[in-house]
């Protein structure tokens, strides 16, 4: 990554069912106050997949610093907004999707697995940065946040990844952290 570069491309993975959004918004925070620091001068573009929780969580933080905004969108939209149960939620990704400088759509396929693994590829493949909101927990399911943490911090893509509970409504507990909800951790940096 060149810090003279005039935009920085961050990607962002997590968790879409997380508790205290307002601590983690004081952990983005704290983020973007370092990446200013990092790379002054520079631009920075969030790449977002807009799911619920983390995804928009950032995007809502990034554009209230006039950050950019690209949507990369893992299937065709009328399929992906299946994916939201509520109105309110669908109502909220079509708000975000207006406010993207650009909207990428990754597949016309409908096979959803295919779909989230193109996105993690995309994620990896593009951003300079992985933003990662993550409960430290490894995956072998090639799409979901522990797996696309991990291969970026293999690839020694830099990370920054805020620890968060993942409170999935299929569990019956969130899995313990070994970390405080919103640490920060800043891996493969460059000192």
């Amino acid at each position: 990554m060149n810090s003279n570069s005039e935009i920085i491309r961050i990607g962002i993975t997590g968790h879409r069912f997380i508790t205290d959004p307002a601590k983690l918004c004081g952990s983005l925070e704290t983020v973007f106050q370092f990446l200013k620091g990092k790379f002054p001068g520079c631009k920075f573009e969030l790449y977002s997949g807009l799911a619920e929780g983390a995804d928009r969580l950032a995007a809502r933080v990034f554009l209230a610093h006039q950050a950019s905004l690209t949507a990369v969108i893992p299937l065709p939209l009328d399929e992906y907004q299946k994916d939201f149960t509520f109105l309110e939620s669908i109502n909220e990704l079509q708000s975000l999707l207006q406010k993207a400088e650009k909207t990428v759509i990754l597949s016309d396929t409908v096979n959803r697995k295919e779909a989230y693994v193109g996105l993690g590829r995309f994620l990896l493949q593009k951003s300079d940065i992985l933003l990662s909101f993550w409960d430290g927990q490894a995956s072998i399911s090639r799409g979901s946040t522990g797996y696309i943490s991990t291969s970026a911090i293999e690839q020694k893509l830099p990370v920054i990844w805020i620890h968060t509970e993942n409170r999935n409504p299929k569990k019956t507990h969130a899995i313990p952290m070994q970390q405080e909800q919103g640490h920060i951790d800043y891996l493969n940096f460059q000192r």
